[in-house]
């Protein structure tokens, strides 16, 4: 299979499998094999030889199948909206993203913390109470701390980062929240910069 096509498989399957959930009758069982029948009269052929030669994605495809088709259709546009999001802060891909989902996006400030985190030594910061609606975002690790601007936004902007799977939010011993990076807010950085 050429890089293209790898680079785009997920998205491919998961558009393909709710494709085929909308074709289907809801109610009627459905499996791997009707799913895989499908791809090949709809000339997908390469994800179908790629999906059989791998136990796992159609244990996991058999999975998702067996599903009510009312949670795997929310879920599946959850995925739309959320992979619509990372794309509209890339240059080739944003304009089609912001056109299609025009409400749901990821700030700039809530870049600029995520960049600032991943450009720094340290792994994770944490939310410091430092006066009445003031917050700082100090660094665990070499010192220092997280600027951003708008104060009144800021746990919004951190909620979306978590919910996007770009922060890990875990809670120190006085219940402080701390905020660890993950290898996708590196990706996505590198992503958005380049």
């Amino acid at each position: 299979m050429d890089p293209l096509t790898l680079a785009s498989s997920f998205a491919t399957i998961v558009g393909l499998i709710g494709m085929f959930k909308q074709e289907g009758k809801e109610g009627s069982p459905v499996g791997k094999s009707d799913f895989l029948e499908w791809l090949e009269s709809h000339n997908f052929d390469e994800y179908a030889k790629m999906i059989s030669n791998s136990e796992g994605t159609l244990l996991e495809i058999e999975n998702l199948l067996s599903e009510n088709h009312e949670i795997v259709m929310s879920k599946l546009h959850r995925i739309d909206e959320v992979l619509s999001t990372l794309a509209k802060n890339m240059d080739l891909m944003g304009g089609l993203a912001e056109s299609i989902y025009q409400s749901t996006s990821i700030s700039d400030q809530a870049i600029n913390v995520l960049r600032q985190l991943v450009n720094s030594p340290s792994t994770s910061f944490m939310k410091h109470r430092v006066g009445p609606n003031t917050d700082a975002l100090i660094l665990m690790q070499g010192g220092g701390q997280v600027n951003f601007e708008e104060q009144r936004f800021i746990d919004d902007d951190l909620n979306t980062l978590v919910s996007y799977g770009l922060l890990r939010l875990s809670y120190g011993p006085n219940g402080s929240e701390i905020y660890s990076i993950t290898r996708d807010a590196v990706n996505f950085i590198s992503s958005v910069d380049t």
